[in-house]
């Protein structure tokens, strides 16, 4: 399955803009861009997301 940039920040619990941030800072090489340049998120992204939430929890940067 497949989810815009709303919809995956709703399923983690966060902000677009933060998924934004985390793409312009370069932690989401994976995801992919449709024809009219808007993120492509899928489940496996997602998985990698919440690695990535769990490890800001403890303040890793």
């Amino acid at each position: 399955m497949v989810y815009t940039i709303g919809e995956m920040a709703k399923r983690l619990g966060i902000a677009p803009s933060t998924l934004r941030y985390y793409d312009q800072e370069g932690l989401l090489p994976f995801v992919e861009r449709s024809s009219n340049g808007n993120r492509i998120f899928k489940d496996a992204d997602y998985e990698w997301l919440q690695i990535i939430e769990c490890l800001k929890k403890p303040g890793c940067s």
